[in-house]
């Protein structure tokens, strides 16, 4: 992964750290090791992902995490989320961060899917889009009342960017 590894591995572990104080347990996604960074491509395009299904009293929900470099891929947009459906809040922070928070709910009550997502573009370009839903990987529905990580904890986990 070259320059993205240092995040990678940062956001790696801020995840685990809040699973581990909610006491939830990760759980591979098919054949990709739990939260363990999987190139999209060539490793010059410069794109990851990571995710896993967290378990815990309340059921089993879905994190998943895309990095990469805005020169070479482009996050989603406020606009873009908007268009799905979710409400969006947008922050530019002094220092050229930008931070996008969204949630979309499931138009069909019946499925019950909630996802939280939180996007953040650094001011080199870096982006981090993470995702929290409270429906598993192995599911179509909801498997737990709430995602694993409300808003708070996805832009709690996405401030450890800058160390």
């Amino acid at each position: 992964m070259n320059e993205l590894a240092h995040v990678a591995d940062t956001l790696k572990s801020a995840v685990l750290k809040a699973a581990n104080r909610a006491n939830m347990h990760p759980r591979d996604v098919g054949r990709f090791p739990a939260l363990e960074f999987q190139s999209l491509g060539r490793d010059d395009e410069g794109l990851y992902r990571a995710s896993a299904d967290l378990s815990d009293e309340h059921g089993s929900g879905y994190v998943h995490i895309l990095l990469g470099r805005s020169s070479g891929t482009e996050p989603i947009t406020a606009e873009q989320l908007r268009a799905t459906g979710a409400s969006c809040a947008e922050v530019v922070e002094p220092d050229g961060t930008s931070r996008t928070s969204s949630t979309w709910t499931s138009p069909d009550s019946e499925v019950g899917v909630i996802t939280y997502r939180v996007v953040v573009v650094l001011p080199d370009q870096v982006f981090v889009d993470i995702q929290s839903a409270n429906q598993d990987s192995r599911s179509s529905g909801q498997t737990r009342p709430e995602p694993p990580f409300d808003l708070d904890e996805l832009t709690e986990i996405t401030s450890h960017l800058r160390q």
